[in-house]
């Protein structure tokens, strides 16, 4: 269907009018609305998102903020019609709600049509993490020993490897398991056990596993359903799925015992909230690694898992983003 793009000035409505814009513009048969700062990439642009805390996670978005404190001071507005609806009389019916004296100011302009499956998978190039590649079904690559490749349905799960986090753990579980003979566990298992806390697509247990030559047994751990199916998916669609296996931390099926290698790409927060857990699955002489955490946040959650028996390594950065790892001592 043939599209048009209307672009409203936003500083005409006050911060409280703006959701009944978005909302209105949708009953006068917008496809879609967005209200995005008009500042955006300039050095005027207002950050008014925040990583999370334990509390703002469970509140309701619209009783945490409201009013001025929702919107940025400088907005637009752009939304989606078919290319037939008169843009004008929409503004003209917008302006008589809102009682102003002359309707808002807009511009539109049709929007090409287009593939957009084959515009969207052009985005989506292989991905080159030193040894590790990740590609996408329309783009499969079959790299040769000592590269190693998964291939990963992207938008589904976090964890494409565009991310400077995931990236982190990725290059430093080559490092980890460039010489996986001299890793050889203290008991009589053959198989090096991987603990994944927060899986996501599967990418970083998935990798373990193929960088360790599949002497690596697998687990990941993740709270979301359709997170949790994506990389059950990654790893059938990968051949991987008897040394990968993915759960919920509170189901039946997440492993007894200690794991010699731990990694967890989430957010500050949780990390810190884990922090016990993650170190009673690690076993004594075993190494953790975290990502997910901005560089002002590193060495609070440094002195946190050092705390929780942990001797923590120098950090890493990439990005503003910051790679955290440790070897568990005997306490």
């Amino acid at each position: 269907m043939p599209l048009q793009s209307v672009v409203l000035d936003g500083g005409e409505f006050s911060a409280e009018e703006l959701d009944q814009v978005s909302e209105y513009l949708l009953e006068l048969g917008a496809l879609s609305v967005s209200v995005e700062d008009a500042n955006a990439g300039g050095k005027d642009e207002q950050p008014i998102f925040d990583e999370p805390d334990a509390m703002s996670v469970v509140r309701d978005w619209n009783s945490a903020r409201s009013g001025a404190d929702k919107f940025w001071k400088v907005c637009t507005l752009t939304a989606l019609f078919a290319l037939d609806v008169k843009v004008e009389s929409v503004v003209m019916e917008l302006g008589s709600m809102f009682n102003m004296r002359s309707p808002p100011k807009f511009r539109s302009e049709p929007l090409k049509d287009q593939d957009w499956v084959v515009k969207v998978q052009s985005t989506f190039q292989p991905i080159k993490l030193g040894r590790c590649w990740i590609s996408f079904p329309w783009a499969r690559l079959e790299p040769t020993w000592p590269n190693v490749g998964l291939t990963l349905e992207p938008g589904m799960a976090f964890g494409t490897g565009e991310h400077a986090t995931t990236r982190l753990i990725v290059l430093w579980l080559q490092e980890y398991f460039e010489d996986i003979d001299q890793r050889r566990l203290p008991s009589s298992s053959e198989h090096t056990k991987l603990l994944d806390y927060g899986s996501g697509s599967g990418v970083l247990a998935l990798f373990g596993v193929l960088l360790g030559a599949k002497r690596v047994r697998a687990v990941g751990v993740e709270i979301d359903g359709d997170a949790l199916a994506v990389s059950k998916i990654n790893a059938e669609s990968n051949a991987l799925a008897e040394y990968a296996e993915f759960c919920f931390p509170h189901e039946g099926t997440f492993p007894d015992g200690f794991f010699d290698v731990t990694v967890a790409n989430i957010l500050a927060e949780p990390l810190r909230t884990l922090a016990p857990l993650l170190s009673r699955k690690t076993r004594v002489g075993g190494a953790i690694a975290l990502s997910g955490i901005l560089a002002s946040q590193a060495q609070g959650l440094s002195d946190i898992y050092t705390m929780e028996g942990f001797d923590m390594a120098q950090a890493k950065l990439d990005n503003g983003w910051v790679l955290l790892t440790g070897t568990k001592r005997r306490l």
